[in-house]
């Protein structure tokens, strides 16, 4: 039974009409040489039989002719054609499964910037972030993106509108909300302002989704893979004034990252502990001593200037 399967995907194999589980397994029948000599007389009936379907050829071949064939020789052109057949269908095969393309949008580390999708939509890009747009948006809205960026997305009949970070999904069809997908950071938060937003684990196969209001927030712990949900005021926290940093109850680490990008810093730290301290507040049009004095005044660290753009935090 084995072998008439093999002797079919042999024959599908040299017709290059095999599908890509039976590309497969033929494939593994030409390079394994027991194989070749098990099939000997199959794959000199399918090249005779090839070579019998074209007439012009055929009238050039006499039967002493055909009888002095070396079947070995046969099949070592057979083989090369057949390599060739198989590796423009492999090639085509790949093409058609390869990833689409995206069209990439960088900002530095302090600057903004708005991007007008070709569907009505917008976006803020975060400063010292990248958005990927999909060269079929028109068809398939989807984007990724690693650090942060604001989305006012336009309701498109029948077309949901996805957003992909390294952890997470995020799937909508019109609303605004916000995403904070930093590599350093230890999360990754989704805020909405308005509409509903459903988020998904790309690692979870339980394929639970978590659905978004309007001002509620996700907190993705990377690490630990655990998912947070809070009641924010997402209003403030969204704010596109870039002299204006809104924190409610934010980690340090994370206003170390919006420091670090709004007035082109490095902030370090002697202990860890620190960055885990939350902070509530709005610092507006604050020179950068201000804000780190102000910082410090509601925690237990002080900050030294190493440099004018080098900051080290330590606990008092």
């Amino acid at each position: 039974m084995e072998t008439d399967s093999n002797i079919v995907y042999i024959r599908k194999y040299i017709d290059n009409q095999c599908n890509r589980e039976e590309f497969d397994i033929a494939y593994d029948l030409i390079v394994d040489p027991a194989s070749n000599e098990k099939y000997d007389d199959v794959w000199f009936e399918q090249w005779m039989r090839c070579m019998n379907s074209n007439p012009d050829t055929n009238s050039e071949i006499s039967e002493t002719a055909e009888r002095k064939f070396n079947p070995f020789k046969i099949l070592k052109y057979a083989a090369i054609l057949i390599i060739l057949m198989a590796s423009v269908w492999l090639t085509n095969y790949i093409l058609s499964d390869s990833e689409p393309a995206y069209t990439e949008n960088f900002t530095t580390r302090f600057i903004k910037e708005q991007i007008d999708l070709s569907d009505g939509s917008k976006v803020i890009l975060g400063a010292g972030s990248q958005l990927r747009i999909s060269d079929s948006f028109d068809r398939e809205r989807d984007l990724q993106l690693i650090g942060e960026a604001t989305f006012s997305v336009e309701n498109v009949q029948n077309s949901s509108f996805q957003v992909h970070t390294s952890s997470l999904i995020v799937s909508v069809i019109g609303t605004s909300f916000n995403i904070r997908n930093f590599e350093l950071e230890p999360t990754v938060l989704v805020t909405v302002e308005s509409g509903e937003v459903e988020v998904r684990l790309k690692d979870d196969n339980s394929d639970k989704s978590y659905f978004l209001t309007p001002d509620m927030q996700l907190i993705y712990d990377k690490k630990n893979q655990t998912v947070q949900t809070r009641q924010v005021n997402s209003k403030r926290m969204l704010t596109q004034n870039s002299n204006t940093l809104h924190f409610d109850q934010t980690p340090i680490y994370q206003i170390i990252t919006d420091i670090e990008r709004q007035y082109d810093v490095r902030i370090s730290y002697a202990d860890s502990s620190i960055i885990f301290y939350q902070v509530s507040g709005e610092h507006s049009n604050e020179s950068l001593d201000e804000l780190l004095s102000s910082l410090c005044f509601v925690n237990d660290f002080t900050y030294e200037r190493v440099s004018d753009h080098e900051i080290f935090l330590l606990h008092k």
